[in-house]
């Protein structure tokens, strides 16, 4: 009766097929980015898990999926109404789907395997009055058959099934329950695990070895087809949820909490490996080059060498399994109907090429001269193409700044900057403020290799200061935002009372003053320093000063002297004289007095 209660479940309820696709190749070129001339960056396409969920399955949870190639695979899951599989033959790009449901009965579907393209076995359980069915159903080819364990059945909710050759599978499941089948999945007779608590996965690397793992830390191991199976020390005690192995000695176990167990002595020893994440990880697999896959609560994560595993991907919601048939392609499904793939291109193209180091690499070398926007396509070894754009902008660098502006020997305005270390620098534009504030006119150009000083001969510093400002044109062609101006200083005397010259100055623009150094002379070649007065001031009063005629000047020291050539580190005002204030001698006789006569006088 139990087997033909069983039979019935798997084969008579199947009634309701629905079909869908899904955009099945994308890709990314990556962000785009900024650069400036000269500088290269490295294009990275960004291949990523693309969702292809449907709204058929927001109410489902798919528990599993497994694929006998790269274009042929099934999926299970279930709801509180019923269970379902579905079917693909291209890749996920359609799929039919087939419900299973019956009243008064709770049904489930857990794990689905390939063995290949026409063998696979699916594991659930029927619920019916408080009583549990297991429930096996072979897939040979399009046709579906029901698997039982004859007159001495389970009677328990199956997690997971593997088949090791055509002809031997095994299956485990609640309550520490096993079972083995040695014709392809029709027949099961039930193996003794001397466990009592719940077995979530199961794997062979032959068909003499295999694993199994589950609640509470349990790995259990058999060495002769399953007849005796040994516990094994696994240090921990939280749920492990799936077990992978890459060869006969070295496996992978996956658990709660962001565990990852490793072993290289084939379960003698496990040992904790660098996990990226702290959520539960529920299922695990590895890409025939080695490359593994890890999916949990709301991660995938990836690693090269098994040892360190890297976030790769992160969602809402709870993955369950994920299965990489080939180096070509990997599946991952979860709670909330949740169906993501990702495809790993082999051809890319990456348009124009002029720039690149290599236009059909992978991630090659731009260095662009101007802004530029490349098209990558990439193929998969399917022949899906994707095609996606990426601009590397290419703007001007930072600003240069000017070291400090003074007047020369020549009494005319000269502009210092410190010369960049450079090769993409072709020239220094210099800017004046003009009549209008802060409108600057072009007055000069110097190129790179000559000395970093410019003598604005059309300046008067006698008459005022002058505000500059300087920008570099690089050799992509691209000028850069002007510096922050630097302001001359303008000194003007007066006459006090007796001896004494006021001396009042525009304050220098550009860096903060500390001191005003004041120098006097005879001439304006023999100045000498005089006194000093702070940064604050724009003032300075010479009460004592000898008679004739004098010459002034202001200086500020620089607080980052710059050295163009030679060291320059002040900048000097320009020479105001007394002879340029003082009353000169006039002959009375020169004077003429009008009306003559005057009558109010």
């Amino acid at each position: 009766m139990v087997m033909k209660k069983n039979y019935i479940l798997f084969t008579l309820i199947l009634i309701i097929g629905l079909h869908f696709g899904y955009s099945q190749c994308q890709i990314s070129a990556g962000a785009n980015q900024n650069i400036t001339c000269g500088e290269s960056i490295q294009l990275g396409p960004v291949i990523t898990w693309n969702s292809l969920s449907n709204s058929t399955f927001n109410n489902y949870t798919i528990k599993s999926i497994s694929f006998a190639n790269d274009t042929l695979g099934y999926m299970v899951g279930d709801n509180a109404n019923g269970a379902f599989y579905a079917k693909t033959t291209n890749g996920g790009v359609t799929w039919t789907t087939e419900t299973m449901f019956e009243p008064g009965i709770t049904l489930m579907l857990n794990s689905v395997s390939m063995f290949n393209d026409t063998l696979g076995c699916m594991v659930g359980s029927a619920t019916f009055q408080g009583q549990t069915f297991e429930m096996i159903g072979v897939i040979r080819g399009d046709s579906i058959y029901g698997g039982d364990f004859g007159d001495n059945p389970l009677l328990k909710n199956l997690r997971d099934v593997f088949f090791v050759t055509p002809n031997i599978g095994y299956v485990v499941g609640n309550f520490g329950a096993i079972g083995k089948s040695v014709d392809g999945g029709i027949s099961w007779v039930t193996q003794n695990s001397n466990v009592l608590h719940s077995l979530n996965s199961v794997y062979f690397t032959s068909p003499s070895t295999g694993y199994v793992v589950g609640l509470l830390g349990n790995i259990i191991k058999t060495t002769d087809g399953g007849t005796n199976w040994t516990s094994l020390n696994s240090n921990t005690t939280v749920s492990l949820y799936d077990v992978f192995f890459v060869t006969d000695s070295v496996g992978y176990v996956v658990g709660n909490g962001g565990l990852i167990l490793k072993t290289t002595n084939a379960g003698n020893t496990w040992t904790p490996q660098t996990s990226s994440t702290s959520n539960d990880l529920r299922s695990i697999h590895f890409k025939p080059n080695g490359t593994g896959y890890i999916a949990g609560l709301g991660v995938i994560l990836n690693s090269t060498n098994g040892t360190t595993w890297s976030t790769e991907y992160t969602l809402d919601s709870t993955l369950l399994s994920v299965h990489c048939p080939s180096n070509n392609v990997g599946y991952a499904v979860g709670e909330h109907g949740k169906i993501l793939k990702k495809v790993f291109f082999d051809t890319f193209s990456w348009q124009p090429g002029s720039s690149l180091s290599n236009p059909n690499s992978q991630n090659p070398i731009a260095t662009p001269s101007q802004t530029t926007t490349y098209t990558l396509t990439a193929t998969a070894p399917n022949g899906c193409v994707a095609i996606s754009d990426v601009t590397i902008a290419v703007n001007p660098k930072q600003a240069p700044e000017i070291c400090i502006v003074s007047v020369n020997e020549n009494n005319k305005n000269v502009i210092v900057w410190e010369k960049p270390v450079s090769d993409v620098i072709d020239s220094f534009y210099i800017y004046k403020e003009t009549n209008v504030t802060n409108i600057y006119q072009l007055i000069g150009v110097v190129s790179y290799a000559d000395m970093s000083i410019f003598n604005d001969n059309s300046s008067n510093p006698t008459v005022q200061s002058s505000k500059y400002q300087i920008t570099f044109k690089d050799v992509c062609g691209l000028e850069t935002e002007k510096s922050g101006a630097h302001k001359t200083m303008h000194l003007t005397i007066n006459q006090g009372v007796g001896n004494t010259w006021n001396l009042i100055w525009e304050p220098y623009l550009g860096f903060s003053v500390a001191t005003y150094n004041i120098y006097r002379g005879i001439s304006p070649t023999s100045l000498t320093f005089i006194g000093s007065t702070s940064g604050t001031s724009t003032q300075y009063s010479d009460l004592n000063a000898p008679s004739g005629e004098l010459y002034y000047q202001i200086e500020v020291v620089s607080p980052n002297p710059c050295e163009p050539s030679r060291s320059i580190s002040s900048s000097r005002s320009n020479i105001a004289s007394t002879e340029d204030v003082r009353i000169g001698n006039y002959n009375l006789s020169d004077f003429k007095v009008y009306p003559n006569p005057a009558t109010d006088i």
